[in-house]
This record gives C-alpha cells, structure tokens and sequence, in this order.
C-alpha cells in the first residue's frame, strides 16, 4: 500500500513520501500561482482551480492569498465563495470508521481568515 493509499484510507502514513511530497508542491505552486492573478481574470483563476482541486465537482470564488496542502482531497458545492487567506488542509483521517475529507457546503459565504482542516491524529 502506498503512502498515499494510507492517507486516503485514514490510516497513519509518511508524509514526507515522494509521491506526497510532489503532489503538495504542485498543490503549493498552483496556489501561489492562482494568488498572483487579478480578480478581473477569472478564467485564469478558473483553471487553476479546476487543476488544483480535481475532485471539487464546483470551482468556487476564493479571494486571494488561498493556502491548500494537496488540494485534490478537497471539495466545494456550488456557489461557495471564501474571503482572505484561506488555508485548506485535506489530507483524510479516521471519522467514525470512515475517511472523511474538507469540503465546504453549497451556497456557502466564509469571511477571512477561515481555515477548513482535517488533518491526521
């Protein structure tokens, strides 16, 4: 099983895996890319988002500077929107028996300094 099979299943893994480690520097880029463009280029902003975060089936409104460890664990529903320095940590971790992940609801308006994490124990 790899280190990301691990963390995906909630089980505890080596986060200094390379496959983890490429995966968070490509999220870190892609991050620090989206923050460097202009709100009036939205669809710039919108593939960032959609290559950033694969598995949100809605690409929300994020103001910038946005922070995400790997990205690709998180999701948003539709219509979400997030003001100032939002920071999404998604790595998967036991909940109840079952993996959970950090994802925002739909129609959702989150002020600043708001920072969705599931981390591991």
């Amino acid at each position: 099983m790899t280190e990301k099979e691990k963390m995906l299943a909630g089980q505890l893994y080596d986060p200094s895996d390379a496959e983890l480690t490429a995966l968070l520097i490509k999220a870190r880029k892609l991050a620090r890319r989206y923050n460097q463009t202009d709100e009036d280029d939205p669809e710039q902003r919108s593939a960032i988002l959609r290559e950033l975060l694969p598995n949100s089936p809605n690409v929300p409104s994020l103001q910038a500077p946005i922070y995400f460890d790997y990205g690709c664990n998180t999701t948003f529903g539709k219509s979400s929107s997030c003001r100032n320095a939002n920071n999404a940590l998604s790595t998967k971790r036991p909940s109840g028996g079952r993996a959970s992940k950090a994802y925002l609801i739909q129609y959702t308006l989150r002020g600043g300094r708001i920072q969705p994490k599931k981390a591991h124990p």
